[in-house]
């Protein structure tokens, strides 16, 4: 119980470090970044807090990301990827590239948001953001296979993305992300199986993309 509890003690004092970083980075230099570089600096330089050093890395590009720079957060992501991976634990390694797929993603480089996706995934199965970001990737290859008319190969990427969608939501159940693309995903589906004229198909993923956006509506009554 003790070992239990002075564990638990760690990992808030961590949280709250992490969070005091994250508030005082952007205010304590003339510009942002090298206020976030300074934070990281101090806290490399503390043994105790090496894995608060690569949470705050992140952050950094996050916070490019929220301020309309991704080129910014890309390079950030990117020079962290470059580092020796054993002084980043998995979740942090997860947190990396989910923001890499995302990035990827928006400029229209799918084969490197899978990639990334993938990655993301393997270092932290729990990670919602990752498994949507993958069932993006997924859903748009069964876009393109639906353009070229390759039905079957198109089904079964819907039926990936599906699954990856699912799954996030298992983690997270009101992840809006998540229960938002499964809508639809399951609304495309159901239009490709009335093309084919699937019947059957077609009623069944009718009804889960009405389940998946009368459940969104449930979280958010005002969208």
């Amino acid at each position: 119980e003790l070992k239990t509890a002075l564990k638990e003690q760690k990992r808030n004092i961590k949280h709250l470090i992490v969070q005091a970083a994250k508030l005082i980075a952007p205010k304590i230099e003339k510009t942002f970044t090298d206020g976030f570089d300074y934070v990281i600096e101090q806290l490399r330089a503390s043994t105790d807090y090496m894995d608060i050093a690569s949470d705050m890395e992140i952050s950094k590009a996050v916070y490019f990301l929220k301020h309309k720079n991704p080129k910014e957060a890309k390079e950030t992501l990117l020079a962290f990827e470059k580092k020796d991976q054993k002084l980043h634990d998995p979740t942090t390694l997860s947190r990396a590239n989910t923001n890499l797929c995302f990035i990827y993603y928006l400029e229209g480089d799918l084969r490197n948001a899978d990639q990334y996706g993938t990655m993301a995934i393997k270092a932290d199965r729990y990670n919602a953001k990752a498994l949507v970001n993958k069932g993006n990737c997924e859903y748009q290859k069964g876009r393109i296979f639906e353009d070229k008319e390759k039905f079957d190969e198109c089904r079964d990427q819907y039926n990936n993305a599906k699954e990856l969608y699912m799954e996030a939501i298992g983690v997270e159940a009101d992840c809006v992300e998540a229960i938002f693309n499964l809508g639809l995903c399951c609304r495309n589906m159901a239009k490709l199986e009335e093309k084919l004229e699937n019947r059957g198909d077609y009623e069944a993923h009718t009804h889960s993309a009405l389940q998946a956006f009368e459940k969104l509506h449930s979280i958010l009554p005002d969208s």
